[in-house]
């Protein structure tokens, strides 16, 4: 099985990725000493996922995915988009907002009341990742992203294993393509305003498949960077 670093320290985000790259016969693997990663820019996603994965490429030898995700909400301007991570350093009074899920409940209480009255059409918002795939060389060999739209809940709701960011306010509604059925059957949350907040890991990877939009083209590049080697 081909094997990748994936270059971040947040098991949780790891959770999310591995088991769908295990499907296609990749192992994700997440590194057991904490890497030291570049601090990401308000330049881009793109740029933050490359930094990432040739720091980490750098510092273990391994081919190493980085990623880079942001919440744009369309009516707060696309906000908070590439700062989702920094997003609302401090409240009103100065006091400073802080790391972790503590500051999530913050930014996501901030987000409710900014959006507070407005109905379903006006509450989308566009979550974003951007992957890179870098060589232990440095060299980049695949660029690839991932999207997926949700409607801004009404209120925070959380509890599931896999929630951390954004997601006790992140509500996904099925489309015509997704099928009605299939998420009745696959995600009980369905019908019930539940954000993906409340789900499993299992439940979250099927609504939220960021994997399933970039393995092939991770799985393409790998195989060509081994025929080359």
């Amino acid at each position: 099985m081909k094997k990748i670093l994936f270059a971040s320290n947040n098991q949780k985000k790891f959770d999310e990725l591995e088991a769908g790259f295990k499907e296609i016969g990749i192992e994700l693997v997440f590194s057991r000493e904490k890497l030291i990663l570049p601090e990401t820019s308000a330049t881009s996603l793109a740029e933050n996922a490359v930094l990432k994965a040739k720091a980490a490429a750098e510092q273990s030898g391994f081919i190493s995915l980085g990623d880079d995700s942001g919440v744009f909400i369309e009516e707060l301007d696309y906000a908070p988009g590439v700062f989702s991570r920094r997003f609302l350093a401090e409240l009103e009074d100065g006091t400073p907002v802080p790391e972790g899920s503590d500051g999530d409940i913050l930014r996501n209480k901030f987000i409710l009341e900014k959006l507070k009255g407005l109905p379903d059409n006006r509450r989308y918002a566009h979550l974003i990742s951007r992957f890179a795939l870098v060589a232990p060389n440095g060299e980049i060999l695949t660029k690839t992203f991932s999207k997926n739209t949700f409607i801004i809940a009404q209120e925070i709701k959380s509890g599931g294993n896999g929630s951390f960011g954004y997601d006790s306010i992140l509500i996904k509604k099925p489309t015509i393509e997704d099928g009605e059925e299939k998420y009745k059957i696959e995600c009980r949350y369905y019908g019930e305003g539940t954000t993906i907040g409340c789900l499993s890991q299992d439940e979250k990877n099927f609504v939220n498949d960021r994997v399933g939009q970039i393995r092939e083209d991770i799985k393409k590049s790998l195989e060509e960077y081994r025929e080359r080697k």
